[in-house]
């Protein structure tokens, strides 16, 4: 058979050559469209990110021109929904007339491809929230055709700053040894921490222990757990094995337990910046708004004792006990003396005088009780304001409770002013009920377990003794100062599995150093002093000592589940609870929201 064969492949190198030029070309293709692909991308990644940030930019703006508008003007407090109302309608006109913008224009050639600017601003006060005025911002921005819409709610008001904090201090916030705090903490100079807790027993001790430890709020818009300083080099900490250090360095790793984040919660705020109060004058424009907010009203530079002398003596009771006075005058009676019983062989004289002393005892004691009960009765329930002249006890031998209807309509706030000093003791009352908002010009003593739903101004000290403070209805007390507050053998001694409960807002002008050493207790609300606060805590169990001046002995330290022995826990529903009582100030407070991107 004859064989075939194929003799002639010439040409088959240059189809293989033109296929892998082919090839070649696609992928290079498919490389020059990714890389275009990607920087387009890139491009309008980078677009994205800058109309977020402009979009910022303007609410940041936005924010600042309203706050500083309405921080130029004099703002009486019960009017500044009307003032802000006003306000807000003002600027809404102005934006869809364009002739506000708040934002940034930028153009090129002519045209513009950049901008940001307020799209909205809109009132939100509710009916329910008599404390907050809030206020939403909305934004757009566009950078190359990519847009982002963002909004912001501001919250007005014109409380004192105080009343948003767990722990804080105009001055130096000192954090000794390991407290639990629950809620934000500031210091308006330094902040000090260090694992070791000081105490007096005796004589002066160390404890080593270990760093505080700050945790976020339980609820929603009750603090994140924060620490608002100065700056950084206002931070420091002290640790027992290694010394001194900046807040950053080794050694202080931890300094606020393992939970804080300085990144996250550490703030800067300045002091300039936080709204303080005056006790003196705070105490004055409430006796003003009790007494007579109608009347021809003495200096405010008057001390708080002269201004209720002043109401007190500008309506005198006549000789028949009427007054024209729109407020009550109350004192306590003078408890008639018992007549001394003639000794024996009294004479038939000395007989007679005592039987006529006996019949005028016996009229005097008729009126007192009279007069006596009539003033249990007004003090177990007063529906107006009130001097009480001299000392006041409610310890349950003549008063059982104190209950103060705290509003009577149409903007007037009633109050129990006391010209002495006031005694709450419950000791061997077993539970005393106090309703109401008080004015006390002298100090203040509160022993065994009371039950408040108070806010208290005192001129004088505050002594807090083996006290249990519990809510009345589920609220608080809110007791500010002018003196010192003194809290002290709370639970000394005992472990802290179920620690005495203070349920109060403490705000004194005075420094403060407060102890969970020996003592345990569990504070919901918040403590806060002009002056340096100083805070002493171990963790555990702790015991007394064989001797008077021997150490106590703890539980070994180890770690954060120890529960501590002193712990706060900020309640943030101090303003819905006690806010016709509380301090307001001429100086509006700003708090500003999340941000929020729109659809």
């Amino acid at each position: 058979m004859r064989k075939i064969r194929f003799r002639d492949e010439h040409g088959s190198a240059l189809v293989m050559v033109l296929f892998m030029a082919l090839l070649l070309t696609i992928l290079g293709t498919a490389v020059v469209a990714a890389a275009i692909g990607g920087a387009q991308r890139t491009q309008t990644r980078e677009n994205d990110v800058q109309s977020l940030h402009l979009a910022e930019k303007a609410l940041d703006e936005g924010a600042s021109y309203i706050f500083s508008e309405l921080d130029s003007k004099n703002i009486e407090p019960e009017k500044l929904d009307g003032v802000i109302r006003n306000y807000m309608s003002e600027l809404e006109e102005k934006i869809k007339a364009g002739q506000l913008t708040l934002g940034s224009e930028l153009g090129a050639n002519g045209v513009d491809k950049v901008f940001a600017k307020i799209t909205e601003i809109k009132y939100n006060k509710s009916s329910t929230s008599a404390t907050e005025y809030p206020i939403t911002l909305k934004s757009e921005a566009v950078v190359n055709g990519v847009k982002r819409k963002l909004s912001r709610e501001i919250v007005i008001d014109t409380f004192p700053d105080f009343l948003r904090y767990a722990l804080g201090s105009e001055g130096d916030l000192i954090l000794n040894g390991s407290p639990d705090m629950k809620g934000n903490i500031y210091a308006g100079q330094n902040l000090q921490l260090s694992n070791t807790a000081h105490y007096t027993h005796g004589n002066a001790y160390d404890a080593p222990t270990l760093f505080p430890v700050l945790l976020p709020a339980g609820a929603e818009g009750q603090g994140e757990g924060e620490a608002h300083i100065q700056s950084l080099k206002k931070v420091g900490c002290f640790d027992q094995g290694i010394g001194q250090s900046p807040f950053q360095a080794g050694g202080c790793e931890m300094p606020l337990g393992s939970a804080f984040d300085p990144a996250k919660n550490l703030r800067i705020k300045p002091l300039s910046k936080f709204v303080s109060i005056n006790v003196e004058e705070s105490f004055n424009d409430k006796a003003r708004e009790a007494l007579d907010p109608n009347s021809l009203q003495p200096s405010a530079k008057d001390s708080g004792q002269a201004l209720v002398q002043w109401y007190d003596d500008q309506y005198k009771s006549d000789n028949n006990g009427h007054s024209s006075a729109p407020f009550l005058q109350l004192e306590m009676p003078e408890e008639p003396a018992y007549p001394p019983i003639p000794g024996e062989g009294a004479s038939e004289e000395e007989i007679t005088k005592y039987n006529a002393d006996i019949e005028e005892y016996s009229v005097k004691l008729a009126v007192y009780t009279e007069e006596l009960n009539k003033l249990v009765t007004q003090l177990a329930d007063l529906n107006q304001s009130a001097i009480f002249r001299g000392d006041l006890s409610v310890d349950g031998s003549i008063l059982q409770s104190l209950k103060i209807n705290k509003s009577q309509g149409s903007g007037k706030t009633n109050w129990l002013i006391v010209t002495g000093n006031l005694n709450i003791d419950a000791r061997s009352a077993g539970d005393i009920g106090v309703a109401g908002n008080i004015l006390v010009t002298g100090n203040i003593a509160i022993n065994g377990n009371v039950h408040f739903d108070s806010t208290v101004f005192t001129l004088g000290k505050t002594e807090i003794v083996d006290a249990s403070i519990q809510g009345l209805n589920g609220k608080e007390l809110v007791l500010i100062g002018k003196g010192p507050i003194e809290i002290y053998r709370v639970d000394a001694f005992k472990n802290t599995e179920r620690p005495t409960v203070l349920s109060a807002f403490f705000y004194t002008d005075d420094k403060a150093e407060l102890y969970g050493v020996g003592s345990a207790f569990h504070l919901k609300g918040g403590f806060f002093a002009k002056g340096d606060l100083t805070i002493n805590a171990m963790r555990g169990s702790a015991t007394g000592p064989s001797g008077s001046s021997d150490p106590l002995v703890f539980e070994q330290q180890v770690g954060e589940q120890q529960a501590a022995r002193f712990s706060v826990e900020y309640n943030g529903d101090v303003f819905k609870h006690q806010y016709i009582g509380l301090p307001r100030v001429s100086k509006i407070s700003v708090r500003i929201g999340s941000l929020k991107l729109e659809s």
